[in-house]
């Protein structure tokens, strides 16, 4: 799967996962590798189901180990930019 393909799909999912990730571990201080690892590990899920039902594209190790790894770079560059804004955890404007 070319790794342009890849990010733009990553780019659809990872956001919500990011925010699931924040309201699941709310309250909880210094939770940041929790948090990504369970993003992570919802891409991992996702990939074994597609590749479980057939998604031949999905199905070679190479192409899940690229796919984790851009995941991975994307969550870290997203979440940055959310802190350096100030937008996620307890430095977020409350409602």
């Amino acid at each position: 799967m070319p790794p342009l393909t890849i990010a733009l799909l990553l780019l659809q999912v990872l956001p919500g996962l990011i925010m699931d990730a924040e309201t699941f571990f709310a309250g909880q201080p210094k939770s940041g590798p929790q948090k990504k690892a369970a993003v992570l590990d919802a891409i991992k899920h996702g990939l074994h189901i597609a590749s479980f039902f057939g998604v031949k594209e999905l199905q070679p190790q190479e192409t899940k180990d690229q796919i984790l790894t851009a995941a991975g770079a994307i969550t870290d560059a997203v979440v940055g930019g959310l802190n350096n804004g100030k937008l996620l955890g307890a430095a977020a404007p409350q409602p």
